[in-house]
């Protein structure tokens, strides 16, 4: 039996980042395509699994999720992890390449962890709750950034209207009761509040 018969064309495809990951946050909606070395297919797979065990680690320590400790102990430990992108900051030129890699290499792990934790109902839910609390985490870390928020909303047809200046003022008390890990005083700093 033969199976692809005839000589193989090997043709390099280069995903600009752009195009493919323009921003460090991805909802996964669609599949990886492409090819996979067993070996990196290994590695990816484990360097998802300590990014969550870190997540879960944290989440155990008894921090509250998402609190300035919580996020800067995360933070560090994805500092460690050189394939891993969490950075909001702005891509160099010269480190496209490394930061196409990355976001690659995040997009492929999240989805051969998501088979690996498809079989049962308790590895289901464990995934869930810790790429959730990963995906919270990193855009609580890109929302520093507005671009990068902006053009992940643009990206994934996202539409809200941010309120104004005026609104926030008058909806001041309902925006701090309604909103996670925030207080009065901070309220204003860096923070964009929209319209569902």
């Amino acid at each position: 039996m033969e199976f692809g018969g005839g000589r193989k064309i090997r043709r390099s495809r280069r995903i600009e980042v752009e195009t493919s990951y323009p921003s460090p946050l991805q909802f996964y909606s669609c599949p990886p395509t492409g090819n996979v070395s067993l070996t990196e297919f290994d590695e990816m797979a484990i360097e998802r699994l300590k990014i969550l065990r870190t997540v879960e680690r944290l989440n155990l320590s008894g921090q509250v999720k998402s609190s300035d400790d919580w996020m800067n102990k995360l933070y560090d430990d994805f500092a460690k992890n050189k394939n891993f992108v969490h950075s909001a900051e702005k891509i160099s030129s010269s480190k496209r390449d490394e930061v196409e890699a990355a976001r690659r290499r995040d997009h492929v792990s999240h989805f051969i962890l998501r088979l690996a934790y498809c079989r049962t109902e308790d590895l289901r839910r464990w995934f869930i709750a810790h790429e959730t609390d990963l995906f919270r985490a990193r855009f609580i870390h890109c929302s520093r950034n507005g671009s990068d928020i902006k053009n992940f909303m643009l990206n994934n047809n996202l539409h809200f209207t941010p309120i104004s200046a005026e609104e926030v003022q008058k909806e001041r008390e309902n925006l701090v009761g309604g909103t996670y890990n925030i207080n009065s005083g901070d309220m204003m700093e860096g923070r964009t509040f929209y319209k569902l």
